[in-house]
């Protein structure tokens, strides 16, 4: 049984997060009411930290050191608190140091970040530079991929530690929360238990907040220069489109010219064949025996055909124009 209990002790301890010992002492008569001596001998350090809480209800300390099995050893000196009194304080000061160990799990994640953010910052100057340096249409479509590959990698660097920083802000919030809610105390010149608490996870927090401002501080700075590239590819694009527009309307113009140039062969073309139409018919009714002069009548008649021809193709392009 012994050994059972062991082996469980053993895996436990192997899994566990964060061990946190308290010791709860009745104060006594002596001159070490408080506990301070005594903390120092269980605690194995001359350097504690702690004070009076709840309304001076109780004594509470500790040298934030862990142990030879890995837990955080908390000395409670009870002075006068009543049972429930005793549970609520301990249940804030176990609480404290959970969720400051939750907040701290943040801080590798922004350390990391800061390391991926700070190759990626010379990379965006690179970029810009020689954006700079060469303005040629190949190198900004160049520029306008790389630029658009680091926006993403920024982007996924911020949602990836998005939540594991909102969750040590919270967890950080509770500790704060509770800090006050135990009241504690100065006792003799000794620093603060919640003082010291605080002051080893603001830095943290601080680090935190550093690099989400910084990540979103370069996700700005790329987006402001994958816009600025956009828009020069953009204005490329129109001038392309522009010398195109220009390229064919010329090219329209040729086209009315040489229509016109056509339509103008063609009202020659079509008079000529109908001249020639009514010459024949002249010199038909000749054999007929009928006296007329034909050379006579179709040179009289061509105004009169060129004309007709003339007015009947304006009408016909007239006709064109309106129906598109």
């Amino acid at each position: 049984l012994d050994f059972l209990e062991t082996n469980k002790r053993t895996q436990l301890v192997d899994d566990m997060f964060i061990g946190v010992h308290v010791e709860v002492l009745a104060a006594d008569e002596s001159d070490d009411s408080r506990g301070l001596d005594t903390a120092k001998s269980l605690l194995g350090s001359h350097q504690v930290y702690g004070g009076s809480m709840s309304a001076d209800g109780a004594t509470v300390w500790s040298a934030f050191k862990l142990d030879a099995e890995g837990f955080i050893r908390i000395v409670v000196v009870d002075n006068a608190l009543s049972l429930g009194g005793l549970s609520r304080l301990l249940q804030r000061i176990l609480e404290m140091e959970t969720y400051r160990m939750l907040a701290m799990m943040a801080l590798p994640r922004a350390r990391e970040a800061m390391t991926a953010l700070g190759s990626l910052e010379p990379e965006v100057l690179r970029v810009m530079n020689e954006l700079e340096s060469n303005r040629s249409e190949q190198h900004q479509e160049q520029s306008l991929r790389e630029i658009t590959g680091l926006a993403a990698r920024v982007e996924r660097i911020a949602s990836a530690h998005a939540y594991p920083f909102a969750a040590a802000r919270a967890y950080a919030s509770i500790v704060e929360r509770r800090a006050v809610e135990v009241d504690e105390q100065v006792f003799a010149n000794n620093q603060r238990y919640t003082n010291f608490l605080l002051r080893s996870l603001q830095p943290a927090m601080r680090t935190c907040d550093a690099t989400e401002l910084r990540s979103n501080e370069l996700a700005q700075r790329v987006a402001r220069a994958a816009n600025l590239l956009d828009t020069m590819v953009d204005m490329v694009k129109k001038k392309q489109n522009q010398d195109l527009l220009e390229t064919m309307a010329e090219r329209a113009k040729t086209q009315l010219r040489l229509q016109q140039a056509v339509e103008g062969f063609s009202i020659f073309a079509i008079s000529y064949y109908a001249v020639g139409l009514i010459d024949y018919c002249l010199q038909a009714l000749s054999t007929q025996g009928i006296a007329i002069n034909h050379t006579l009548v179709t040179g009289l008649a061509v105004p009169i055909v060129f004309a007709t021809v003339w007015l009947q193709v304006r009408s016909v392009r007239k006709r064109l124009s309106k129906s598109t």
